[in-house]
């Protein structure tokens, strides 16, 4: 039998695998002595988000509150953009024209 591993970031789970397929690291998290072969949740939502929290020894949905702090996070990640967003309107209005130029000469 396999063991169950999850690997965190914080509270939340990044990583799953049994020990079929690959082996521990220092941090890693033992759930289960004698799992099947394979071991995969579902980790992260549609934005790329954590799904899964690791509290107190068991596996937990995220909460909306949880996935709040980091969609924050995330959000202050980001690069400040290089351009302003009425620049960027000029810019996609300039290639409409042209696109619009294009299509009445054919």
């Amino acid at each position: 039998m396999a063991k169950h591993i999850i690997r965190l970031d914080g509270m939340f789970i990044i990583k799953t695998f049994s020990t079929d397929f690959e082996q521990p690291i220092e941090g890693d998290i033992c759930v289960e002595e004698n799992g099947g072969r394979h071991f995969n949740l579902d980790l992260r939502d549609e934005r790329g988000l954590p799904t899964k929290k690791y509290v107190d020894g068991k596996i937990l949905d995220a909460t909306e509150a949880d996935l709040a702090v980091k969609t924050a996070e995330y959000e202050a990640s980001l690069p400040a953009p290089d351009i302003s967003d009425a620049d960027m309107i000029k810019i996609l209005v300039g290639k409409v024209a042209i696109l619009e130029g294009l299509t009445n000469d054919l």
